[in-house]
């Protein structure tokens, strides 16, 4: 569950889910930029597919060793 409110920065925020729903309606789809700050394996994985062809991705969080980006 997420728990959302407004910050007056003129930019939406969207649940994961939200942004999945976006992209299967419309493959074409997509973000320029995702800043990642979790170091979640599987949070980088779908990022991947957000990102539009030239996007920027940021990658802050540190992974697992173990942990595998496909």
């Amino acid at each position: 569950m997420f728990c959302l409110f407004k910050t007056e920065t003129g930019f939406d925020i969207i649940t994961p889910d939200e942004l999945k729903d976006r992209k299967v309606k419309d493959p074409s789809w997509g973000v320029d930029l995702v800043i990642d700050c979790s170091g979640y394996a599987p949070a980088i994985e779908e990022a991947l597919v957000l990102i539009n062809p030239g996007g920027k991705m940021c990658i802050f969080g540190v992974t697992s060793p173990e942990a595998r980006i496909r």
